[in-house]
C-alpha cells in the first residue's frame, strides 16, 4: 500500500513547480496590463486631451488576453496533477483488494489484519486528498515569494541603510565634479558624461546650461547620490561622496525638479515630508517664503497650477535648510506670471547656499555667479553671463541665439502686459471664491493669518459630493444573476465543466460501496474471495481512470471559462474607466493605485465565484446527495442518528465565515486609507 505514496509526492512535487512557472508567467503577463492602467490613469488629463482612450484600451485588452491564455495553461496543470492524485490513490486501493485477497488465501491473513491497513493508508490519502485543492494556493505563494524574496535578497549598490560612512559636524558646501564618466544603467551603449570637471565653491550660484541630451540633470542626479560614476569623482567640501553617510549627506541636500511630484494629502504633510521633525512655525516659514497656499493637491497636485505646486516643492526642499540647493529647470514648464512669483521665492532662499540651476531657458540665468556650457558631456566654456556674451562665436551666444525668438517673445508679452495678466488672474481668483463648489474644495488662504490650523487639509466635503463620486458607508452587492450573465458566451464550455463536477462529486459516494463491498469480500470463501476481489479491484481501477479525466476536464473548462470572465470584466471596467469625466479621478477613492488593485483582485474574486466556487458548489451537492441517498439505503436508522451532528457542525462553519469576512472588510478598509 505504500506502493502508492511516492507517485502522489512526485505528482504533487511536479505540478506545485509547473504551476509556479505558470502563476509566475500569467503574473508577469497581467503586470504589463497594471503598467498600463497605472500610466493611462495617473496621465488621464493627457490622455484625455489627445483621445488616446481607445488607443490604451485598446492597449490594455492585448495585454489581458496573455493573462487569459496563461491562465488556461494553469488550470490544465493542476487539473492533471491533481486528477494524477485521485487516480493514484484508486489505483493504490485496487491494489489493495488484489493482493489483500491474495494474502488471505496464501499467506493465513486475517480480514482484519487487511483491513486495518486500508483504513490506515486511507487516512493518510484523504489527507492528501484535502491537500490537493490547495495546489493552487501553494504555487501562486511560491511564485509571489519568489519575486518578493528576488527583491528583498536584492544588496542596492548605493544603500540608504548603511551606516558606515563618515558624518562631519557640518559642511560648508563646495561641490566638485572630477573627470567623472558616466552612463546609465538602462542604456550602458550611450556615454552621457565624458570626463566632465566641474568646481562650485560654496555659497554660488552656478547655472549649467546646454542642448538637450547633454547632461546637465545628470549632473544633479550624481550630486544627490542617485546614480555614482564609472570612474572619476564627485566631491562635497573635497570628501568623496560615496565616503560620507547617505542618509546625512541627503540631509543636507535639497532638490526641486521640473516637474515635482506631490502627494495626495495636504500641504502641510508635502511640506514636513522634507523634514520630519519640522513643527509648525517652521513649516510657515518655509511656505510664506515659496508663496505656498492651503488647499487639499489632490492625486499627483492636480489640483494645483503648476506654479502652486512649484511653490510647495520650493518650501518642501527649504524646510530642511539646505546646505547645497539642486534645482533642476524649476521654472521651465511655467507660465511668464508663475514662473516670476517662483523666481522671487528662489531668489530669496539662494543667498547664503550651494546653488546648481539646470535651466533651458537662458533668461532665468542671467544672475547667476557662474554659468556653465555642457555638450555631449563636457564642459566647454564657463564664466559670467557678461563675460561669455563678449564671445559671439562662444558656446553661450549660439545657444541665445537659437533661443532669440523665444527669448524676444518673452520680452514682449510678459512685462508690457503684466498688469493685464495680473487682472486677469485676479479675476479668475475671484470667480473661483465666488464658486460655492470651490469654497468648499479650493479655498486659497495665504499661510500665517490665522490661527495653528492654518495648514491642515479642508473640512471634509459634504454627503452629497460622496455620492456624486459614488462613495458608500456599506459595501453593496451586485446582483449574482448579472455575474452569471458575464459568463453567458461561455455556457456551453460551462455546461461540460459542470458535468466533469458532476462526476467529480460522485467519485467518493460511489467509491463508499466500492470499499464496503472490498471489505465485505474479505469474509468469503477463499473461491468467492478470489473472484468478488478482482471484480471489486478493476471498478476501483476504472474509478481511477474516470477520476483523472473528469478531474482534468473539469480544471480546464473552469479554467477556460473563469479566465475568459477576468478577461471580459477587466476589459469592459477599463473601457469604463477610460470613459468617465476628468472630475471623476479627483476623489481619493478613484486614484490609479485604488482602480488598479480593483482590476487586479476584484476581477480575480469574481472569478472565484463564478468559476472556481461553482465547481466546488456542484461537487459538494452531488457529494451530499449521493452520499445520503447511499446512506439511507443501508441504513435510515443510523443515518438519522449522524445526521443530528450536521446542524452543529453547520453552525461552526458559518460562524467561522462571518469572521473571516469581517476580518477581511477590516484589512480592505485600512488598505484604502
Amino acid at each position: 500500500m505504500l506502493a502508492c505514496i511516492p507517485p502522489s509526492i512526485l505528482s504533487f512535487a511536479t505540478v506545485s513547480r509547473l504551476r509556479a512557472q505558470i502563476s509566475a508567467r500569467r503574473q508577469a503577463s497581467y503586470d504589463d496590463a497594471g503598467n498600463v492602467v497605472e500610466q493611462s490613469i495617473r496621465a488621464i488629463r493627457t490622455v484625455v486631451s489627445f483621445n488616446g482612450e481607445k488607443k490604451a484600451v485598446a492597449l490594455y485588452n492585448a495585454l489581458i488576453k496573455k493573462a487569459y491564455k496563461a491562465t488556461v495553461l494553469e488550470g490544465l496543470v493542476t487539473g492533471l496533477g491533481i486528477g494524477c492524485i485521485f487516480c493514484v490513490v484508486f489505483c493504490s486501493y485496487s491494489l489493495a483488494f488484489w493482493y489483500g485477497a491474495k494474502l488471505i488465501i496464501s499467506k493465513g491473513y486475517t480480514g482484519g489484519q487487511v483491513i486495518n491497513v486500508v483504513f490506515a493508508i486511507l487516512t493518510g490519502s484523504m489527507a492528501i486528498g484535502n491537500a490537493s485543492p490547495s495546489i493552487s494556493a501553494i504555487a501562486e505563494g511560491q511564485s509571489a515569494a519568489h519575486r518578493l524574496f528576488e527583491i528583498i535578497n536584492r544588496k542596492p549598490k548605493i544603500d540608504i541603510s548603511d551606516t558606515s560612512g563618515i558624518v562631519l559636524d557640518d559642511i560648508k558646501g563646495d561641490v566638485e565634479l572630477n573627470n567623472v564618466f558616466f552612463r546609465y544603467p538602462a542604456r550602458p551603449e550611450q556615454l552621457i558624461l565624458n570626463g566632465l570637471s566641474l568646481q562650485v565653491p560654496s555659497s554660488t550660484t552656478m547655472a549649467i546650461v546646454g542642448e538637450s541630451g547633454s547632461g546637465k540633470s545628470t549632473l544633479i542626479s550624481l550630486v544627490e547620490r542617485f546614480y555614482d560614476p564609472q570612474a572619476g569623482e564627485v566631491l562635497i567640501d573635497g570628501i568623496n561622496i560615496k565616503n560620507l553617510k547617505l542618509q546625512w549627506i541627503r540631509g543636507k541636500i535639497s532638490l526641486v525638479s521640473q516637474e515635482p511630484l506631490l502627494f495626495m494629502t495636504s500641504i502641510k504633510d508635502n511640506i514636513t515630508y522634507g523634514k520630519e521633525d519640522a513643527t509648525l512655525e517652521e513649516i510657515k516659514r518655509a511656505a510664506e517664503l515659496a508663496n505656498a497656499y492651503e488647499t487639499m493637491v489632490g492625486q499627483s497636485g492636480a489640483q494645483l497650477s503648476g506654479g502652486q505646486k512649484q511653490r510647495i516643492a520650493i518650501a518642501r526642499a527649504i524646510l530642511k535648510n539646505p546646505k547645497v540647493l539642486l534645482l533642476d529647470e524649476a521654472t521651465s514648464a511655467l507660465d511668464v506670471e508663475s514662473e516670476r512669483v517662483v523666481q522671487e521665492a528662489l531668489n530669496r532662499i539662494m543667498v547664503g547656499i550651494t546653488t546648481l540651476i539646470v535651466a533651458h531657458r537662458l533668461s532665468t540665468v542671467r544672475n547667476a555667479d557662474c554659468i556653465t556650457v555642457v555638450h555631449q558631456g563636457k564642459v566647454v566654456e564657463q564664466g559670467a553671463h557678461d563675460q561669455l556674451i563678449k564671445d559671439p562665436d562662444g558656446a553661450y551666444c549660439q545657444l541665445i541665439k537659437l533661443q532669440q525668438v523665444h527669448t524676444e517673445g518673452m520680452h514682449e508679452v510678459p512685462y508690457a502686459s503684466d498688469s493685464r495678466l495680473k487682472s486677469r488672474s485676479l479675476s479668475l481668483e475671484q470667480s473661483m471664491r465666488d464658486s460655492p463648489r470651490n469654497r468648499r474644495q479650493h479655498s486659497v488662504k495665504p499661510l500665517g493669518l490665522s490661527g495653528s490650523d492654518d495648514l491642515q487639509g479642508p473640512a471634509n466635503t459634504s454627503s452629497q459630493e460622496h455620492k456624486e463620486f459614488g462613495d458608500s458607508e456599506a459595501p453593496q452587492k451586485a446582483p449574482i444573476g448579472r455575474l452569471f450573465n458575464l459568463n453567458k458566451p461561455e455556457a456551453p464550455i460551462l455546461l461540460l465543466a459542470v458535468i466533469a463536477a458532476f462526476v467529480h462529486g460522485l467519485l467518493f459516494p460511489l467509491f463508499s460501496i466500492m470499499m464496503s463491498g472490498g471489505i465485505r469480500t474479505f469474509y468469503y470463501p477463499a473461491h468467492q474471495l478470489r473472484k468478488d476481489s478482482r471484480f471489486w479491484a478493476l471498478l476501483c481501477l476504472l474509478l481511477a481512470i474516470i477520476s483523472l479525466i473528469a478531474i482534468q476536464l473539469e480544471f480546464f473548462l473552469f479554467g477556460m471559462a473563469g479566465g475568459k470572465l477576468v478577461e471580459r470584466v477587466r476589459a469592459l471596467s477599463f473601457q469604463s474607466i477610460m470613459h468617465q469625466e476628468v472630475a471623476w479621478f479627483d476623489d481619493p477613492s478613484n486614484s490609479s493605485g485604488a482602480l488598479g488593485a480593483r482590476l487586479f483582485i476584484d476581477a480575480l474574486n469574481i472569478r472565484r465565484l463564478v468559476g472556481d466556487n461553482l465547481a466546488i458548489l456542484v461537487q459538494c451537492t452531488i457529494t451530499l446527495i449521493s452520499g445520503f441517498a447511499i446512506a439511507f439505503a443501508s441504513d435510515w436508522k443510523l443515518t438519522l442518528i449522524v445526521i443530528c451532528v450536521i446542524p452543529f457542525l453547520g453552525l461552526q462553519n458559518y460562524i467561522q465565515v462571518k469572521f473571516l469576512n469581517s476580518f477581511s472588510e477590516d484589512v480592505k478598509m485600512q488598505v484604502k486609507l
